[in-house]
């Protein structure tokens, strides 16, 4: 083989790998996470947070690049997730009740929802509107509430929350929506990965004090929101399945750790991940249903 012909081949090579669906929403995405947790450590946890907007970008910009005209759904949901979490450090500034924040998050995910789905919601009529907007805005508000709200300062049951609503987010979506909203999910999840990886490995102060940061939460919730509930309007995912994602945050927060006396981070962080996917798996059935075709 010449040099010329070696240097085609490890350039398609690479080509190739690059333009994997699992080296786009999986292995770049939480390398990514590791390496931005990593370097932003010495800086605290809040600005750790960026690994998830990171591994995000990485993988939008392996797969459908970084233009946003024309202004898609996808496109707004895209530029919602990559954006809004930066608003955590201006909330932590104005507001010192975690309630508030969390009510504010959870109001501003439900608002961006219907900014999302406002294309479908401007042709239809009466009841229909409604229907459309209120499942959309009130699953992506629900659910940013609570994974804000619940397990505050736990690093383990707030990780295992957002890994179980990754992981069934991205199952249910890539059944029943498309790929691109399956793999986005996932790379939001494996930058999730990422970053937990080195909060657990590695010892300091978030592990006991300050959990895995608002700016985290909101940088996970935001696209896992919106894209759920827009796999039920612009695709076949049921709108049954969002009330089973719901519950997901629900689940982890099961205090099941003080019955069993449950000290290790790691343990706790899975058991919390198990709790989760429990009735993400009824979402998941539900998606399966949707995208196959009955047997009579």
């Amino acid at each position: 083989m010449t040099v010329v012909n070696q240097g085609i081949y490890q350039e398609k090579a690479m080509q190739d790998i690059l333009a994997h669906p699992a080296f786009q929403s999986a292995v770049a995405p939480l390398v990514c996470g590791l390496v931005v947790a990593l370097l932003m450590r010495r800086f605290g946890v809040m600005w750790q947070g960026l690994a998830l907007v990171t591994g995000l970008l990485v993988s939008v910009w392996l797969t459908v690049g970084l233009n946003f005209q024309p202004l898609t759904s996808t496109r707004k949901i895209i530029l919602s997730s990559l954006l809004l979490p930066f608003l955590s450090f201006l909330l932590v500034r104005f507001s010192s009740l975690p309630i508030w924040r969390t009510l504010f998050l959870a109001l501003l995910t439900g608002l961006v929802a219907l900014w999302v789905v406002w294309p479908v919601m401007a042709r239809q009529e009466g009841m229909d509107i409604l229907l459309t907007g209120g499942k959309m805005a009130l699953f992506a508000a629900v659910v940013t509430g609570l994974l804000s709200g619940l397990g505050r300062n736990d690093l383990a049951k707030e990780g295992g929350a957002l890994l179980a609503l990754g992981i069934g987010t991205g199952v249910s979506s890539f059944i029943a929506a498309s790929a691109l909203y399956g793999q986005l999910a996932f790379a939001v999840t494996a930058a999730l990965g990422g970053l937990l990886l080195v909060m657990l490995a590695l010892p300091g102060k978030e592990k006991t004090v300050t959990g895995i940061g608002n700016f985290s939460l909101f940088a996970a919730s935001i696209p896992l929101a919106l894209i759920g509930g827009a796999a039920t309007v612009y695709a076949k995912l049921p709108a049954m399945a969002l009330l089973f994602l719901v519950l997901v945050p629900l689940f982890a927060a099961i205090p099941i750790e003080k019955k069993f006396n449950l000290q290790n981070l790691w343990l706790r962080g899975s058991v919390a991940a198990v709790l989760g996917l429990l009735p993400a798996i009824p979402a998941i059935w539900l998606a399966l249903g949707a995208s196959e075709p009955m047997g009579y």
